[in-house]
């Protein structure tokens, strides 16, 4: 079978060859990657032959390889150079690579290498939908890069579990940057970035996902109209569960950072909002809707005057009536503060200005600050009479509304 045995390729796939992996060379099947001639069916003459043969390594060296759809098939990985490395779509194309059986291919892979979509109509990047099947996948999607898709530039459904994307980039799409569709389950996302994408970064509708170090910015601008519109967000996250964001950043989005919709036991931990509200007025660095036994803690961010445009009014803010959500720890704010109540309750807010225990079913419902009580060793109490403004006692206080919106006062331990 035809083997491809250079140098530079030995150190790419980490000796894959040396293992016994079969590796096959486009060029070895025709393709010139000259950037003008039509290389698709010498590209898929190439995992047509290493799917029959069980699976292997289909090699694309640097150049620019002009193609139409491809199909990749189980236990096979397109793997190229780098960035080098570039498929870039024909007129007509719609998915420049895609599952060849939609029930039964498993365990792909796609590394080292870049797509450019042309921003040919309706044309994806990668398209993954195994069609009803719910069999964990497995793929996986190292350091790839898509630019210039006519829809999103990545896009996952049905079937698609235990899925690994590492170091993956979108950019310039005129869709989203990733779509996660419901579908995707207990997938990873490390490392990966979504910039100047006309949709969201991250339109994430999957259960059971992790994304880890994720980035999303510019979200909701047209690069090829050179427009921004009122509604895109960085990662939003729509009627999922147990998804987790860990140390995500979403840096000028059209509308707001992070919307986390009609969602339960969602985490997001050591995020960062700045500079949001790049495309309208009103976006904030986390929108919260609807959401159940849900946790947003030590996350950061602001309205940052050098990254622009952007004019993000509030670090958090609360709608809808939420069951359980914690909102703990977090310094983002914006130009109208850290914090916006826009409407119901059921949350719990404990910040460094303010705390909130709306969740929380008693007396105490909403806006509690801290204060100092003055009235001297001993002598702290509930009461409404507010405390003088010098201390002299061991006591501080927390001033609070109670169920009938008057003001109380409670005492508690310096």
């Amino acid at each position: 079978m035809p083997r491809h045995t250079d140098n530079h390729w030995l150190e790419v796939i980490a000796g894959a060859v040396t293992a016994g992996i079969e590796t096959y060379d486009v060029k070895t099947y025709g393709a010139l990657g000259d950037g003008t001639t039509d290389d698709t069916s010498a590209i898929q003459a190439a995992l047509n032959t290493a799917a029959g043969a069980g699976g292997g390594v289909v090699f694309l060296p640097t150049g620019t390889y002009i193609t139409g759809n491809l199909a990749i098939d189980s236990y096979v990985t397109l793997a190229g150079t780098g960035y080098g490395s570039v498929l870039s779509a024909k007129t007509g194309t719609t998915a420049v690579l895609s599952m060849a059986h939609t029930a039964t291919t498993v365990q792909t892979g796609v590394r080292d290498l870049k797509i450019n979509c042309n921003y040919r109509t309706s044309c994806y990047g990668i398209k993954y939908d195994a069609n009803g099947s719910t069999s964990a996948a497995r793929h996986q999607f190292n350091n790839v890069m898509v630019i210039n898709a006519g829809a999103d530039a990545y896009w996952f459904d049905n079937g698609i579990g235990e899925t690994y994307l590492t170091n993956c980039r979108a950019f310039n799409a005129l869709g989203h940057g990733f779509n996660v569709k419901i579908g995707m389950t207990d997938s990873h996302f490390v490392n990966c970035m979504a910039g100047a994408c006309a949709g969201n970064g991250f339109e994430i509708a999957g259960n059971d996902d992790f994304f880890t170090a994720c980035k999303a910015y510019w979200s909701g601008f047209n690069s090829q109209a050179s427009t921004w519109n009122t509604t895109s967000i960085g990662f939003h996250l729509s009627s999922v569960s147990y998804d987790q964001l860990l140390g995500c950043m979403a840096e000028q989005s059209a509308l707001h950072g992070f919307d986390i919709n009609n969602c339960s036991q969602v985490t997001l931990v050591g995020c960062d909002a700045t500079s949001n509200s790049a495309g309208t007025t009103g976006g904030v660095g986390f929108n919260t809707n609807t959401v159940t036994h849900s946790s947003i803690t030590g996350c950061a961010g602001s309205n940052n005057g050098f990254l622009s445009p952007g004019s993000q009014a509030y670090g958090v803010q609360v709608a809808g009536t939420q069951t359980g959500l914690l909102l703990m720890g977090n310094t983002v704010t914006g130009t109208s503060g850290e914090f916006n109540y826009v409407s119901g309750f059921g949350y719990v807010l404990l910040s460094n200005s303010n705390i909130d225990f709306s969740g929380i079913p008693t007396k105490v419902t909403s806006s509690l600050q801290f204060g100092t009580n003055t009235t001297g060793a001993g002598s702290a109490s509930l009461g409404t009479n507010s405390p003088a403004t010098t201390n002299t006692g061991p006591y501080t206080w927390i001033q609070a509304k109670s169920s009938d919106n008057s003001t109380v006062y409670i005492p508690a331990w310096k």
